[in-house]
């Protein structure tokens, strides 16, 4: 698979790894901003997703010592009758920002030029001089995926109804009823899982030090 290639890639060699990694930046005195994520639209899988016309969640997990915890979300959708890509983000510091984007260039060029806010810069402590980054690629947005399982509970409670109307004979494991519900949407894999990841070590920027109180 090119996407696991790709992150084998970049965890066994440092320099592919140097040059393709994000780095964090400062942003507005307070805030950690990853900047400059590597050009994974230009991977083969990705892409089939994002053509697909459902949404593409690109979740960025942010990791440290003592329990550190942050990260954003950006979410990416190819709108079949206007073609166009719209995406969003949402940052840690509850900002939501969107974008419409008439092309497959200009997507990528908005990606390279992305900057995300993913981090509260007071929680990371001195002693934290590098923080985990992980982002997964996931096909299906977190809200069509809530949708999907509302609609498999509304089947199976339906097949349930008609079991016991029709016959008394149905189970759960014969052919017809709530098993055969079951066991096509488990064979179609409702619940979607990342279908690639990327990890990082990301060193943390100093913090600023207000006027007059450098050393």
């Amino acid at each position: 698979m090119l996407g696991r290639g790709l992150l084998l890639l970049l965890l066994a060699s440092p320099a592919v790894a140097a040059k393709e990694s994000p780095h964090l930046q400062v942003a507005g005195g307070r805030w950690l901003q990853l900047a400059a994520p590597p050009p994974i639209l230009l991977d083969e899988e990705v892409r089939q997703y994002l053509d697909s016309g459902l949404t593409t969640t690109f979740a960025f997990a942010v990791e440290g010592r003592g329990g550190i915890e942050g990260g954003a979300q950006v979410e990416v959708r190819y709108h079949l009758w206007d073609e166009v890509y719209r995406a969003a983000s949402l940052e840690a510091d509850g900002s939501v920002r969107r974008w419409e984007l008439p092309s497959l260039e200009e997507l990528q060029s908005w990606w390279r030029d992305l900057r995300l806010k993913v981090l509260d810069r007071n929680a990371v402590p001195t002693s934290s001089p590098e923080l985990r980054i992980t982002l997964d690629v996931i096909p299906f947005s977190a809200q069509e995926e809530a949708d999907t399982e509302r609609w498999l509970s509304d089947s199976l409670a339906r097949a349930a109804g008609a079991d016991r109307r029709g016959s008394t004979d149905a189970t759960d494991e014969g052919t017809g009823g709530i098993g055969q519900v079951l066991n096509t949407l488990l064979a179609t894999s409702i619940r979607r899982r990342a279908v690639t990841s990327y990890r990082w070590s990301l060193e943390v920027p100093r913090r600023e030090e207000p006027p007059g109180e450098a050393p």
